[in-house]
């Protein structure tokens, strides 16, 4: 099958699914985690193993057809474009850095799905055969329909972390869902559904072959060759720019529907026949084609670079960073644009905008896609020392 018709086809299963996606938004926006109904209708779309090597069930899809399933289910929902993105987003960044062992012990099966988190590190205890972990990790997304948790660890010879050039390395570790304790941390102002609790593990062991270090890999399994893996986390950073820029869709189709039928409060003029609402909806429109064409322009430019065999270079992958913290920061802006614009039916929780302001917002502060990112990007323009790890891979 070939990337178009398979995007075609999830794609297809998104629109196919909205309405039982929206009958569930509200009972997994209150129980803050995704319904049972809406994970196991993802699991069977195969929407959680869209970066997974066909060879292990999965669509191995190109990273520009993955942001558009990733948008077309965040204009329906936030949190599950996100939860999607983000676990499928582990098979091609962190998966492939596992012996192929472990990678497939991790990994192998269309119904896998991942969560985890890297930061801060937890501690791993060298002992036979592998590790006993202690970690306490948050912002665990989709934890609780996770089949395989990675955290972030330091691993310990005595009273110190090991260490390259006097910086502790950090190793991931991945351990089975039902070995992690989930605990209740995630109240916050959005994106509430996504589930992102902290989860702990105590003194667990762990084998050998599902702990590594979190660098660029040199040797990978057979099933993680190609343009796909060697883009490794830049085709997996840009999803929060799909999720934002979905939102923001979102937002627009709400408010042209409330201009069309508002007449504001001691107003004799409805929305619809402003001149103010018509400059507004049209800078909101802009401000999200603008977002979504900066971001796959990005991404397209290194999977061509991908395709070729090369490896991205350091530009491409600033120009990757600053279209996604672009696409998340000017998707907000355009929610802020619209939010003004419906007045008060903006704050009323009976209207999906409210819902829309706070999800966006919360977004805006996630570190992949923030302003400390462009920060980050501008500090490399300058020759300047890199303040961002990431961007080593």
């Amino acid at each position: 099958m070939s990337s178009k018709s398979t995007v075609e086809s999830l794609l297809d299963r998104v629109r196919e699914l909205e309405p039982l996606i929206r009958e569930h938004a509200p009972k997994s926006e209150e129980s803050r985690r995704l319904s049972p109904e809406l994970v196991n209708a993802y699991r069977r779309a195969g929407f959680y193993a869209m970066y997974r090597p066909e060879a292990w069930g999965g669509a191995g899809l190109d990273p520009i057809s993955f942001l558009k399933v990733v948008e077309a289910l965040a204009r329906i929902d936030a949190a599950s474009g996100w939860n999607v993105g983000n676990a499928a987003s582990f098979d091609c960044f962190l998966v492939p850095l596992f012996s192929e062992e472990g990678a497939r012990e991790m990994s192998d099966g269309s119904h896998v799905t991942h969560a985890g988190a890297v930061n801060p590190p937890g501690r791993g205890i060298p002992v036979d055969g592998g590790y006993r972990v202690t970690a306490r990790t948050p912002f665990v997304s989709g934890c609780h329909e996770a089949s395989c948790c990675t955290l972030g660890i330091h691993i310990f010879d005595g009273n110190e972390p090991r260490s390259a050039e006097g910086e502790p390395i950090v190793y991931l570790a991945a351990v089975p869902r039902d070995e992690v304790r989930i605990l209740d941390t995630w109240h916050t102002l959005g994106m509430r559904a996504t589930g992102s609790h902290d989860v702990e593990v105590e003194n667990l062991f762990v084998p050998e072959r599902r702990v590594t270090v979190m660098a660029p890999a040199e040797v990978r399994a057979s099933v993680h060759k190609g343009p796909l893996y060697e883009m490794s986390l830049w085709a997996a950073a840009p999803l929060i720019g799909a999720v934002t820029i979905g939102i923001a869709s979102a937002a627009l189709e709400e408010v042209l529907e409330v201009a069309r039928r508002k007449t504001p409060a001691y107003m004799k003029v409805g929305l619809r026949d402003r001149d103010y609402v018509h400059t507004q909806i049209a800078r909101a429109r802009a401000k999200i084609g603008a977002a979504r064409a900066y971001l796959h322009q990005s991404v397209r430019d290194a999977w061509s670079t991908a395709c070729a065999g090369e490896r991205l270079d350091p530009e491409q992958k600033i120009e990757i960073q600053l279209a996604t913290s672009h696409a998340n920061l000017t998707s907000a802006e355009a929610v802020d644009v619209l939010h003004d614009v419906a007045g008060a039916t903006a704050i009323r929780n009976q209207y999906p905008l409210e819902r829309h302001f706070r999800d966006i917002h919360t977004l805006t502060q996630h570190a992949f896609g923030s302003t400390s990112r462009l920060e980050s990007s501008g500090r490399l323009m300058l020759g300047l020392e890199n303040n961002w790890g990431f961007f080593v891979f």
